[in-house]
């Protein structure tokens, strides 16, 4: 080959072999595709593509452009000449007069883009290769527009399973009717080369013949929305299927008109069914004779219950408070066997018990057997005929909490007099009304009762028109139990600015009385802040080492029905999700969101000759180192559980012959 031979590259053939149908119908393409979401950003690949793989370069006017003449090249020593056409021709056979470009550099900016920038440009390179001297000719042809073409539709989105509406209405005047003009509705499929057409035919939804029986439609699922009156074309594409998502066209036509509405269907596809994976029954205690499990459920207990009384002191620091952490714990603890994911979670923290501790259901059972003698516990679940209770679920409430789920009845005033009769049975009738109403829409009733009597183990005589004085200093006369020789345990606790007097009771429990250091509001809330878990058992362990020696008591005569929202108390628990949409799939299998809707708790003390009574339901308690003790203004009472060492009620008094 000589040195002058001229080499022709056409990396770019600028050719125009697509007519203008043709390159419409690429531009249809390219907008429709899904990512074209932002129309700006449509255009910007388009000239990219246009750039990249298209005969002619399509520049929009005022944008900005560089022709690189050869990117890529072997020679060396190159100098570059440009010559211009304004022709676009698609014959290659036909020479076309070029014009030379007062230009040398290797790229020719187009800066701003104008309409005589269309047309054909010619680079030529001359340069040393290893095979000498050598020129290469490159080939551009640019078309430019004043705007892009922009297609736009609407954008419907529709759940897998669920059902959507596409909108079809003309905006012609003459069209007044459904009838009025023929309308076909299309679901376009994008081939990559061409769109694909498939007709719809959408049917009248319970369309009935002539004798006024309904025509089953075979797997119809595509239907005319509107009454086929008013002119609405709109169709309604039931249960939903991912690929059902597409482009969809909507043809109107008339004798002299016609127009077509595009729009775009999106699926989301179905999200996994709500208790995938959250269906197995409650994990298996690994140790159940383990003593640190009984010993984590015991402090955790208390720290529970010490915590309640902090909230519903809060809500109502003007009255009376009694209440049962047993039998609340209880309710908290059987509906946790059904919860699972945060739920579970939640009601862990709320209960102050570690994460994952799979003991608990196990504990409580041993817990309540221990308690027997002295406290009676009894569970009950009342759900919805309709909902179905997963049978391990069914199984474990009966192991753990001795109980067989029950169905309601239809009927709400049944209901509440059903429940109202069970708690009344489990409290010896000291409970006779737990519930006065209940929402027809209640789906699920946990309910707990327990009962306690404790006998004094010395003896009280009763003493009319005693002086107690309030924290308003108002002096109230109430009967009193008094004693001038009862064996007592007193002390004057520290830490708890209290004086502190140990009642010992039958069945291994006592009753605790914390009287603050002086009479006064304040001194009662300075108590109060001090009632922790570890100062408790402090208290409690000090108590223990204390001789009771002969003294004269002297108690108000206390009897209390307390009726408590527990509702809100759970509120103040932090327990968002039971208020939501809790996750009860180890109870059933659930599809739909069903949050707590209310919860009870009521609860029963007398303070009589007799020794102690107390009683609690729920759905979803007592001394000074000295030679007497008069508790004749308002203290904390604490009923405990020696054996296993919790609090089983805990109340405080005000009023001592005010209900609340």
């Amino acid at each position: 080959m000589s040195n002058n031979s001229l080499i022709s590259i056409e990396e770019f053939s600028l050719t125009l072999r697509h007519t203008h149908t043709e390159i419409v119908n690429s531009l249809w393409s390219r907008l429709l595709s899904r990512s074209c979401t932002i129309m700006l950003r449509c255009f910007i690949l388009l000239l990219f593509w246009g750039f990249s793989s298209s005969s002619t370069i399509t520049l929009l006017l005022g944008s900005q452009f560089k022709l690189q003449c050869l990117p890529e090249s072997d020679l060396m020593f190159m100098e570059y000449s440009w010559s211009f056409s304004n022709k676009l021709d698609e014959d290659k056979n036909k020479q076309i007069r070029f014009s030379p470009l007062d230009h040398a550099n290797e790229e020719l900016e187009l800066n701003p883009v104008e309409k005589q920038h269309a047309g054909t440009y010619k680079c030529v390179v001359r340069g040393t290769s290893a095979k000498g001297m050598m020129k290469v000719k490159r080939i551009f042809k640019i078309s430019v527009i004043e705007s892009p073409l922009f297609i736009s539709w609407q954008l419907f989105d529709g759940d897998e399973r669920e059902t959507v509406t596409l909108s079809c209405s003309s905006s012609s005047k003459n069209i007044n009717s459904f009838d009025s003009a023929e309308v076909k509705w299309y679901k376009v499929k994008d081939t990559g080369d061409s769109f694909d057409l498939k007709e719809l035919k959408p049917v009248v939804r319970n369309q009935r013949n002539v004798k006024g029986e309904e025509i089953k439609t075979k797997t119809r699922r595509v239907y005319w929305t509107s009454d086929l009156k008013q002119p609405d074309w709109s169709i309604t594409i039931d249960s939903l299927e991912l690929d059902d998502e597409a482009l969809y066209q909507c043809d109107i036509s008339t004798d002299s008109e016609k127009e077509s509405v595009l729009m775009e269907l999106v699926v989301h596809p179905a999200p996994p069914p709500r208790c995938l994976n959250q269906s197995q029954p409650w994990e298996a205690c690994p140790d159940l004779d383990s003593q640190s499990s009984e010993a984590i459920l015991c402090e955790s207990l208390t720290e529970f219950s010490l915590n309640l009384y902090k909230k519903l002191n809060m809500m109502e620091p003007e009255k009376n408070l009694l209440f049962s952490p047993i039998s609340i714990a209880m309710v908290m603890s059987q509906l946790l066997l059904g919860t699972r994911g945060d739920t579970r979670a939640e009601l862990e923290r709320g209960l102050f018990l570690p994460s994952d501790f799979s003991c608990v259901h196990s504990e409580m059972k041993k817990l309540s057997s221990r308690m027997k003698d002295s406290l009676l516990i009894a569970n009950q679940m009342l759900f919805d005929p309709e909902l179905k209770l997963r049978e391990a679920f069914i199984n474990q409430t009966q192991e753990f909490y001795d109980s067989v789920p029950q169905k309601l009845t239809n009927d709400s005033a049944a209901n509440v007099k059903l429940i109202n009769t069970w708690v009344a049975d489990k409290t010896q009738n000291r409970i006779t009304e737990l519930v006065d109403s209940l929402d027809s829409s209640v789906n699920i009733i946990l309910l707990n009762a327990v009962y306690f009597i404790g006998k004094w183990k010395g003896t009280f005589e009763v003493k009319d028109q005693q002086h107690f004085t309030t924290l308003s200093m108002e002096i109230l006369s109430v009967p009193a139990l008094y004693s001038s020789n009862y064996y007592l345990a007193t002390s004057y606790i520290q830490v708890l600015k209290a004086y502190v007097a140990k009642f010992p009771l039958t069945g291994k429990n006592s009753l605790y009385v914390l009287l603050p250091f002086e009479t006064g509001k304040n001194q009662l809330e300075v108590m109060e802040t001090k009632l922790t878990d570890k100062n408790i058992r402090n208290m409690v362990k000090e108590m223990e080492s204390i001789i009771p020696v002969e003294s004269e008591v002297l108690l108000p005569k206390v009897k209390l029905l307390v009726n408590t929202n527990l509702f809100i108390l759970l509120k103040k628990l932090e327990l968002p999700g039971l208020f939501s949409d809790p996750n009860l799939c180890g109870m059933i299998d659930q599809s739909s969101s069903m949050p707590l809707s209310d919860a009870r708790h009521c609860a029963f003390l007398s303070l009589t000759e007799k020794g102690v009574e107390a009683a609690a339901a729920s759905s979803v308690s007592f001394s000074r180192s000295f030679n007497n003790f008069h508790a004749m203004r308002p203290f904390v009472l604490m009923v405990f559980n020696e054996e296993i060492n919790i609090p089983l009620f805990i109340g405080k008094v005000l009023h001592p012959d005010k209900n609340e």
